[in-house]
C-alpha cells in the first residue's frame, strides 16, 4: 500500500473524541477513538494491526486535528534541503575520480561490441571504491572543502564515470600473474605459500614500479611542452632545447574491410581485406598518428613482413623524422614484443641515430609483459561501420581529437613512407646484444657512441654493453 492510501485510511479510522483545554487555556488537547471494521479498540492495537509506529500516528493524528482528512506533504516540497549535494560537490567528486583514473587506471582502446560508451578505463585489483573515497575525503579536509559521503559517492561514480572500473581477476591479461596466482592457490605448506606470495608481490611491484616511470615520461614530456608554451615558442616547435621528448608506437590488432557491425551472409564466406594499424604517438602534444596499412602495402609475400623490424624501423623512423621536435634527447616506450620491437635490429637502429648526430641520447622504456597498457591503446579506432581505407581514415580521426590517420600513397618520391632493408644495413656494422629479453632500459648516448647501458628494471643497476 502506498504511502499517501495508507494515511488516509488511518485519517479515515479514527474519530475526534472529544477537545479539552489545559488549566491555563493556551493549549487544547485532542483525545480520539481508534477503530477497525467498525469496532473500537485501543492505541496499541490500532498501532499494530495498521503497522504505523508512535512517531508517525502522532504526525498523522497532528495533521489530522489542524488540516483535516487531506493528503500529507513534506516539509521541504518545493524547496532544496540545506543538506542536499550541490553542482560544485558533485563537480569535485568526479574531478578527484577522474583525476585517480589518469594517474593509476590503464585505458582500454574501445569499448564493448555494440556499445557507443567511452573506452572503459581498468583500476588496479587492489583498489576499492571504499579506499578511493577515503583519499577523497582526505583530499578535502586537506583543502577545507566540503565532502560527500560514501554512498554519494558511489551514486556519483556511477552516474557520471561509469566508464572507470575497477579491475576483476578475469581482466588480468598477464600471463606470469596467472601462473603465480596458481601457485599461490595451490600450494599446501607453509613455506610453500609464502615463497609464491613473495615472488607474486615481487612480480607486481616491478610492474607498478616500471608502470609509474611511464607515467612519470609521459607528465615530464607535458611540463617541458607548456613550459615552452608560456615562453613564447610556437607549437609543436623544431627546438633542440628539449630534452623530454616522449614517443610511443605499437601495433594494435588488424581489421578487416568492409567490417559492419551487422555482418551480412555473404561477407562471412569472403577473404576480407585485411588492414594493419601502426600507432606513433607525441605524448607532448599529445597527438596520435595512425598508419592504416593495407595487406598490399606491407613488406614480404602476402603481409608475411608486415611485423617485421623492417616495417617496424621505417614506421618508426618516418614518424621521428616528420613529426619529431628535432630534439637532443627523447624517450621511447613500446610494448616486449620480441619479434616486432624488443630485438637487435631496433636496438642497432636507435643506436645508429646516436651515432650519426640524430639524436644525442635516447632512453628506450619497456614495461613488464602483461603489463603494458599505455595511452596509446586508448586512441586507436573504435568499431564503425567502414568499406573503404578512407572511411577507416575518417572513423580513425572521429575517434579522439588527438588521433591522425595516415594512408599509404605510392608514388616513386611522393610516397608516404618508405620502406627499407635495415636489417640488411644494420647488421654489417651492429652485433647482437646477449641476454636482450631480460632488460627493460636501454639508453644511448653520444658521448659512449657505439655501447648500450641496459638494465633489467628500473632498481637494477646500469650496465654498459657494447
Amino acid at each position: 500500500m502506498e504511502k499517501d492510501v495508507k494515511d488516509a485510511y488511518i485519517m479515515g479510522s479514527i474519530n475526534t473524541a472529544s477537545s479539552a483545554f489545559t488549566r491555563k487555556g493556551s493549549r487544547s488537547r485532542n483525545s480520539y477513538h481508534y477503530s477497525f471494521k467498525h469496532e473500537k479498540i485501543c492505541r496499541s492495537a490500532f498501532q499494530s494491526l495498521f503497522d504505523v509506529g508512535k512517531k508517525s500516528l502522532s504526525n498523522i493524528l497532528k495533521h489530522y486535528s489542524e488540516k483535516g482528512a487531506v493528503s500529507r506533504q513534506h516539509g521541504n516540497l518545493g524547496r532544496k534541503p540545506k543538506h542536499a549535494v550541490n553542482f560544485d560537490d558533485v563537480q569535485r567528486a568526479v574531478n578527484f575520480i577522474i583525476g585517480y583514473a589518469d594517474e593509476h587506471g590503464l585505458p582500454q582502446p574501445a569499448a564493448l561490441r555494440g556499445s557507443d560508451k567511452e573506452p572503459p578505463i581498468f583500476l588496479p585489483c587492489d583498489s576499492s571504491k571504499k579506499g578511493i573515497r577515503s583519499l577523497y575525503k582526505s583530499a578535502c579536509e586537506t583543502d577545507d572543502v566540503r565532502k560527500v559521503e560514501y554512498q554519494t559517492f558511489t551514486n556519483i561514480w556511477t552516474s557520471c564515470c561509469s566508464h572507470i572500473k575497477i579491475y576483476g581477476s578475469r581482466f588480468d591479461v598477464c600471463h606470469r600473474c596467472e601462473l603465480l596466482r596458481k601457485q599461490v592457490l595451490d600450494a599446501c605448506m607453509e613455506e610453500e605459500k609464502l615463497v609464491a606470495l613473495n615472488e607474486f608481490q615481487t612480480h607486481i611491484d616491478v610492474a607498478q614500479k616500471e608502470r609509474d616511470i611511464y607515467k612519470k615520461t609521459v607528465k615530464d614530456s607535458l611540463e617541458e611542452l607548456q613550459n615552452a608554451d608560456r615562453q613564447g615558442h610556437h607549437i609543436p616547435p623544431l627546438s633542440s632545447d628539449f630534452t623530454k621528448v616522449h614517443y610511443t608506437f605499437d601495433f594494435s590488432q588488424n581489421v578487416a574491410l568492409p567490417h559492419h557491425a551487422r555482418q551480412m551472409g555473404p561477407l562471412y564466406f569472403l577473404s576480407l581485406k585485411k588492414v594493419h594499424i601502426f600507432g606513433f604517438r607525441v605524448d607532448d602534444i599529445p597527438t596520435q598518428y595512425n598508419y592504416l596499412i593495407g595487406e598490399n602495402e606491407t613488406l614480404g609475400l602476402d603481409g608475411t613482413g608486415s611485423h617485421g623490424p623492417n616495417t617496424v624501423i621505417s614506421l618508426v623512423h618516418h614518424g621521428l623524422s616528420t613529426y619529431g621536435y628535432g630534439e637532443k634527447d627523447c624517450l621511447l616506450h613500446s610494448d616486449n614484443c620480441a619479434g616486432q620491437n624488443k630485438n637487435k635490429f631496433v636496438i642497432a637502429y636507435l643506436a645508429w641515430r646516436v651515432i650519426t648526430g640524430l639524436h644525442h641520447q635516447i632512453t628506450y622504456l619497456m614495461q613488464v609483459v602483461g603489463h603494458t597498457r599505455c595511452l596509446i591503446d586508448a586512441g586507436f579506432a573504435r568499431r564503425s561501420d567502414c568499406d573503404s581505407m578512407r572511411e577507416l581514415q575518417q572513423v580513425s580521426e572521429r575517434s579522439s581529437s588527438t588521433n591522425k590517420g595516415i594512408l599509404y600513397e605510392s608514388g616513386g618520391d611522393t610516397s608516404t613512407w618508405k620502406y627499407y632493408n635495415w636489417k640488411e644495413f644494420l647488421e654489417q656494422f651492429f652485433t647482437s646484444l646477449p641476454g636482450i629479453s631480460k632488460y627493460h632500459s636501454f639508453r644511448f648516448c653520444a658521448d659512449h657512441a657505439g655501447f648500450v647501458f641496459v638494465q633489467e628494471n628500473s632498481d637494477a643497476m646500469e650496465k654498459e654493453l657494447r
